[in-house]
């Protein structure tokens, strides 16, 4: 009896912390950006706000038992109803996975997510996805920006982070990768490294099974993965 309820208690203990550990990370920007943790069940399990009109915006978003595409397309719609696609505008959305591959499937999922969420309500903003290494996620965390921010002013301009590009507007960035970059001929993924058609949803099953999770992969300390900009759990 002892024995039955100790196992007991053991699984009760490893679906909780299956929970509560984060699989990858998908952070979306627009002006307002913001990070979210996710676990092996696609459940949102945490929120960084990078700034303050994010979490304005934000803050009271519906996340509770709810999948990260659903979470996303409620982010999308909440900005379309706040005017921030009148004029088009951009919409950069970046997963970070311990396997890039892996996380380059998802951003294509979540991609298709944002379109179709921004087309059911009349907006047409340009919407790119990019699949990260965890470590984009240590270093944007230091920097108190979002892993997306990151990735378009290191990888996509070639640029140092600086006061300046660490506040432009999303929409200014990827103007300047379109008017200069984008003038050379190459797509946003060739510009990055990576072979045209990454980030495209294929057959693979991103589900997890449970004592497999990716959990916080390279970095070792999960701690160095909390709070980048305001927390939300």
């Amino acid at each position: 009896m002892a024995l039955v309820a100790a196992l007991l208690f053991m699984m009760i203990g490893t679906g909780i912390w299956a929970y509560d550990t984060p699989a990858y990370f998908v952070s979306v920007d627009v002006n307002p950006g913001l990070t979210m943790e996710v676990n092996m069940f696609k459940h949102v399990i945490g929120l960084d706000y990078s700034d303050d009109e994010a979490e304005a915006l934000l803050g009271d978003l519906d996340r509770k038992d709810k999948n990260i595409e659903h979470v996303i397309a409620e982010i999308i719609a909440r900005l379309t109803e706040a005017g921030y696609f009148d004029n088009d505008g951009n919409i950069v959305i970046a997963a970070a996975a311990k396997d890039e591959q892996r996380a380059e499937i998802l951003a294509g999922k979540f991609l298709e997510v944002a379109e179709d969420e921004a087309e059911k309500n009349d907006a047409q903003p340009e919407v790119v996805a990019e699949g990260l290494g965890y470590f984009m996620v240590q270093e944007a965390k230091e920097l108190g920006i979002t892993p997306g921010r990151l990735n378009i002013i290191t990888n996509l301009l070639g640029e140092e982070v600086n006061d300046e590009n660490i506040n432009e507007p999303i929409r200014d960035l990827m103007a300047r990768f379109t008017a200069t970059k984008g003038r050379e001929g190459k797509t946003i993924k060739e510009q990055a490294g990576k072979p045209e058609g990454a980030g495209k949803p294929g057959n693979e099953d991103d589900s997890e099974e449970p004592g497999k999770s990716e959990g916080v992969g390279k970095l070792e300390d999960a701690d160095k993965l909390e709070g980048v900009g305001k927390r939300c759990r």
